[in-house]
C-alpha cells in the first residue's frame, strides 16, 4: 500500500515539473512574440488554418533559431513529453508489481502516444 502512495505522489510530482516547465517556456515564448508583433494585426488566414503540421525536427530547428512560435511549439511539446513520461512510468510500476493487465494496457497506449507523435501523415 504505501508502494502505490509513493507511486501516486511520483507521479503527480512529474506532472507537476512537467505542467511547470511547459508553462515557463510556452509563456517565455509568447512574451517574446508580443514584444516582437504585438502591433500587427493578426491575418484571418492564420485563424481559419484546417491543419497546423510540424514534425519534432521542424519544431527544433525554429527553436534553435529563437523564433518565439518555436519556443512556444517546444513548451507544447514539453507538455506531451509530460503526458508520455506519465504513462512510461506507470507502465515499468504496473510490471514492477506483476500487473500484466495493466502492464498491457499501458504500453499500449504508450505506443500509441509515441506513435503519433513521431509518425505523421
Amino acid at each position: 500500500m504505501q508502494e502505490n502512495k509513493n507511486m501516486q505522489e511520483f507521479i503527480g510530482l512529474i506532472l507537476l515539473i512537467g505542467t511547470c516547465v511547459s508553462l515557463g517556456i510556452t509563456i517565455l515564448g509568447s512574451t517574446i512574440y508580443l514584444i516582437q508583433h504585438g502591433n500587427e494585426t493578426i491575418s484571418l488566414e492564420m485563424l481559419n488554418s484546417t491543419s497546423y503540421h510540424l514534425s519534432i525536427l521542424q519544431i527544433w530547428n525554429i527553436t534553435k533559431s529563437l523564433s518565439p512560435i518555436g519556443v512556444i511549439e517546444i513548451g507544447l511539446f514539453a507538455l506531451v513529453i509530460t503526458q508520455i513520461i506519465r504513462v512510461a512510468t506507470l507502465t515499468w510500476f504496473y510490471l514492477k508489481t506483476n500487473d500484466y493487465i495493466f502492464t498491457g494496457i499501458s504500453s499500449f497506449i504508450l505506443f500509441i502516444l509515441i506513435y503519433s507523435l513521431l509518425w505523421r501523415h
